[in-house]
């Protein structure tokens, strides 16, 4: 009890950056279901990227100021890494189809 209260004691911007950055990850998979279910198919909306995106910056963000932890910095800079790359395509394939990926109908 005593170290969950220490816990709450040594609370600090840096853990709202990572909490929100964990909740951008949560979002995510959320949106995911969300759109697959809409759809009938499995798939990855655009949405998904940027809140992958968002959530490495901020969690390699919280990882170096507020933790110092370089596990962390690596694990999230490779999903950024992939993040971006799929966000890319995702970019290049809606401009050559030339109508916008981020904008499916899906009611």
């Amino acid at each position: 009890m005593n170290s969950l209260i220490s816990t709450f004691e040594n609370f600090s911007l840096w853990h709202v950056v990572g909490f929100v950055g964990i909740g951008c990850f949560i979002m995510r998979w959320a949106i995911q279901i969300w759109f697959s279910k809409k759809m009938g198919v499995s798939t990855f909306p655009i949405h998904f990227w940027y809140f992958s995106i968002t959530g490495s910056l901020l969690l390699i963000v919280y990882f170096y100021f507020g933790n110092r932890d370089i596990i962390g910095i690596l694990a999230n800079f490779f999903a950024l890494v992939i993040s971006i790359f799929n966000l890319s395509l995702r970019i290049r394939e809606s401009d050559s189809n030339g109508a916008s990926t981020s904008k499916i109908n899906i009611n």
